[in-house]
């Protein structure tokens, strides 16, 4: 903090400067004086300051930026013993071993489920006083009692759990981890969890995995409280959006409706990467017919315009029986059809020009790839014959065990993986090849 940043943390509490430069101030000092790096900014007439420094995560380091109401919170926590994880919206300390992890919280028809009442449920005497105004509860401020009143989620009560070596409290997410920033997220609720060896037994992601997930996996089972983890990452793909491009017009095409459907469900799918990328390989999968008997037809017009076909020679004959025989749907197996699919709707110089596209080349032609199984895209190579492959193994993980089954050791692909939040690329791979074959399937309209 620079010098003329400086202001006396002694007079943090007086109540008419709570909301002007003190308890930044204050947390900046604090920060300075372990040897944080920060940034201050003065409150403008529009905001009343904040202090934004770095906390490790994993292996590399997160920014936040704690706005004035809340510096006071995060100073008295000691932020400087906390972590953040690099998996989930979680925070640990350094110290304890104590882990705080956001959760969602449950809703039926839109409204929040009263989880507070669920047995075992602990009500403190602050409990439903927070209706008409902010309180000072004995453990949540001001501010974190308001942001509960927002999604009307209870103050004062929590839900524990213990074994020997763990315990659990469900309740509305601490100061701390509110001002961390996690007040940006639509979920007011977090699950603390203490394990008996501290800092020295289970990691805070190993902590979140196992006892955090198989308490939230039984409350499902046994009262219908479907309450999730928060990952970070949100959406692992994006869509570029792009302002520029042609002018708005009336569409060309018409487009079926099944592959427009399923289309349209993995857009909507941006937060479920594998449902995500198996509607838009349904899409693919739906041309499989159509496709396969254009390609057919194709080799049957080349070898009927052949000035040396013999319609008299019975080999000829045999040779024509054949190219056609690839036209029967379910001949030829999934991973040809896909091939063939890929061949019809997307020609080398585009599907070329995708792969090397500044964006993508890296993650597809890297040596060490991030899914396991599918081997480097090879740009001197068939681009079709590699990429077809590719789509096919990644789905065959999300779907069943197959290649497991055939002794490859690969493993089903799960939601929570760390394979699955590397799977943009493949998603938007897969999307685009869904467009191009959603065109090449269309109809014009009639102009």
């Amino acid at each position: 903090m620079t010098e003329e940043n400086a202001i006396d943390p002694s007079v943090e509490d007086d109540e008419s400067d709570e909301f002007q430069e003190v308890p930044v101030a204050a947390l900046a000092a604090y920060l300075d004086e372990r040897g944080i790096a920060n940034r201050v900014e003065k409150p403008n007439g529009e905001t009343g300051g904040s202090v934004s420094f770095s906390l490790p995560a994993g292996r590399e380091v997160r920014e936040v930026t704690v706005l004035y109401f809340v510096a006071k919170a995060v100073r008295e926590a000691d932020v400087a013993k906390w972590r953040f994880s690099d998996k989930y919206n979680a925070i640990f300390n350094t110290e304890t071993g104590e882990t705080e992890v956001l959760v969602t919280a449950p809703r039926v028809q839109g409204k929040v489920v009263p989880i507070w009442d669920l047995p075992g449920a602990v009500k403190g005497p602050e409990f439903s006083t927070h209706k008409d105004e902010p309180i000072d509860s004995r453990r949540y401020s001001k501010v974190v009692s308001s942001w509960l009143r927002i999604f009307d989620i209870e103050v004062d009560w929590s839900l524990s759990v213990e074994n020997q070596d763990c315990s659990l409290e469900l309740a509305p997410e601490s100061d701390l981890l509110f001002g961390l920033g996690h007040f940006l997220q639509d979920s007011p609720l977090s699950i603390r969890v203490r394990h008996r060896e501290g800092a020295t037994g289970p990691s805070a992601d190993a902590l979140i995995d196992g006892p955090v997930r198989d308490f939230l996996t039984e409350l499902d089972f046994t009262h219908g409280v479907s309450i999730e983890v928060v990952e970070l990452g949100g959406r692992i793909a994006s869509v570029p959006v792009d302002l520029e491009g042609p002018p708005v017009a009336f569409p060309r095409n018409r487009y079926d409706d099944e592959p427009k459907t399923l289309y349209w469900y993995g857009n909507g799918a941006n937060e479920l990467p594998l449902v995500q990328f198996l509607a838009y390989y349904q899409v693919l999968e739906f041309y499989f017919p159509q496709f396969n008997r254009e390609a057919v037809i194709h080799r049957l017009r080349t070898k009927l315009k052949d000035p040396s076909f013999d319609i008299s020679d019975s080999a000829h004959l045999d040779r024509l029986i054949s190219a056609t025989a690839e036209a029967h749907y379910g001949i030829r197996n999934e991973l040809d059809q896909l091939r063939a699919t890929l061949r019809t709707c997307v020609d080398d110089d585009d599907l070329r020009a995708y792969i090397e596209a500044e964006d993508q080349k890296d993650h597809f032609t890297r040596s060490k790839q991030s899914m396991k199984g599918v081997q480097r895209v090879n740009l001197k190579q068939d681009l079709h014959e590699q990429l077809a492959t590719r789509i096919y193994q990644i789905r065959n993980r999300i779907v069943h065990t197959k290649d497991l089954d055939e002794g490859s050791g690969l493993e089903l692909l799960l939601p929570t993986s760390d394979e699955t939040r590397t799977m943009g690329p493949e998603i938007m791979l897969v999307r685009w090849l869904a467009q191009r074959a959603m065109i090449h399937g269309s109809k014009p309209y009639a102009t």
